[in-house]
């Protein structure tokens, strides 16, 4: 039983959803899409970004938004549709500093993300682009505890570093819910798929997802020893592994070129 209720809680710019759900639709026409987009200014710049970046090889420049949005998967609208729901999400946090800063948050989201993504497609699980998407969401119920009270965030988690503990004892300890279950349970309230739903609600905890819905929170899980700062990156669990098929020999031996290809991006 959380403390917060769902009224309460942070919802992304109702139009970052509302075009994140239209981008369901395959058959929606590009114009369709480029007219909703014109609402996001900021997300019709980064498209236009996008397609005129080397990636696309485009001998003219893309200068007509629908153009660009007929050349950009809808894999990749939909994870950067969800990227700057929660750029704005945390753009509104108050200044904690540390870990907890805004900065350090935001940056943590994309590194998560973008680790995510090349791990699925290192171990061969065909999950790339929805481990971008939860790696994207993964911590949005830190967000919230933050917004809620930001001070009483910041005093569960320097608690739970003077005592060695994890932080999500100390948080469901002041909030009565960690990040992680809370984080589940919005973006479950968002209508966002249910794999998604479960990464985010067990990406500290993969095995007690759902019998064949563990493959995605082990990425996160996986995703996150690689964001680590310091040479000494956790191992992790043999379990966790398990679930993605690799040894604990086989990750150590593809930690450097997962750090290359992620740190690249």
């Amino acid at each position: 039983m959380t403390l917060l209720a769902p009224r309460q809680r942070l919802s992304p710019p109702s139009a970052f959803l509302e075009l994140h759900a239209r981008l369901r639709d395959d058959a929606l026409p590009a114009g369709a899409l480029a007219e909703a987009m014109c609402e996001l200014p900021d997300l019709a710049a980064e498209v236009l970004r996008l397609a005129n970046s080397p990636l696309y090889g485009m001998e003219r420049r893309v200068d007509r938004l629908d153009r660009a949005v007929s050349l950009v998967s809808t894999n990749v609208l939909r994870n950067l549709v969800l990227s700057m729901a929660m750029g704005r999400a945390a753009r509104a946090l108050p200044d904690l500093g540390g870990n907890l800063s805004r900065e350090r948050l935001r940056a943590r989201l994309v590194a998560v993300a973008r680790a995510a993504g090349v791990v699925a497609r290192a171990a061969n699980v065909p999950l790339e682009e929805e481990a971008r998407a939860a790696g994207i969401l993964h911590d949005v119920g830190l967000i919230e505890l933050a917004l809620r009270d930001g001070a009483a965030l910041q005093r569960a988690h320097d608690e739970a570093a003077a005592a060695g503990a994890p932080a999500l004892e100390f948080e469901r300890a002041c909030f009565g819910v960690d990040h992680a279950v809370l984080g589940g349970e919005m973006v479950d309230a968002w209508k966002l798929p249910d794999p998604v739903v479960h990464a985010v609600a067990c990406h500290h905890a993969p095995l007690t997802a759902p019998l064949g819905l563990r493959s995605l929170p082990s990425l996160l899980a996986c995703a996150e020893t690689l964001c680590v700062e310091g040479a000494a990156r956790p191992m992790p669990p043999r379990e966790v592994l398990a679930v993605l098929e690799l040894t604990p020999a086989e990750w150590q031996g593809l930690v450097p070129s997962l750090l290359q290809v992620s740190e690249a991006r």
